[in-house]
């Protein structure tokens, strides 16, 4: 959910996810096509603070 989060901030951020297993690639390749409600969103953003929405 983390890394959709990033991807809705704009083109401007490009996440780079580390992966130990395979699954995990999978999982973060799938955030690409996961949209997030605003609900959802909102939660990611308060989570992480303002200063790195700037």
């Amino acid at each position: 959910m983390v890394l959709a989060w990033e991807l809705s901030l704009g083109d401007h951020v490009i996440p780079i996810p580390g992966a130990r297993r395979p699954e995990s690639i999978v999982d973060s390749a799938a955030a690409a096509d996961l949209e997030l409600s605003a609900e959802e969103l909102a939660r990611c953003s308060t989570a992480v603070g303002p200063s790195i929405i700037q």
